[in-house]
């Protein structure tokens, strides 16, 4: 667990805690954001597609926060996360 910032994880950590089973997509494009997740364990995979191609934009891991974009300046992208 990442601890460069423990009053910010210790507020996530105290949220609702949801599960998901690996390939599980949390956000799509056409999704419209209302939370910000905590990652605890695991990792999460941004990316984009066109057609049958996607395009891998980050990945996010234990201890980061997304979708940051949309958090911090309500900035709606075509990106899928997926678990």
């Amino acid at each position: 667990m990442v601890k460069q910032y423990p009053l910010l994880t210790a507020f996530f950590l105290a949220g609702k805690k949801l599960t998901y089973k690996t390939g599980s997509v949390i956000i799509k494009p056409t999704d419209n954001p209302d939370k910000v997740y905590y990652i605890k364990q695991g990792y999460i995979r941004l990316y984009s597609q066109k057609g049958n191609f996607q395009k891998l934009q980050a990945i996010y891991k234990e201890g980061e926060i997304f979708p940051l974009l949309w958090a911090l300046g309500n900035i709606k992208k075509d990106f899928y996360f997926e678990t």
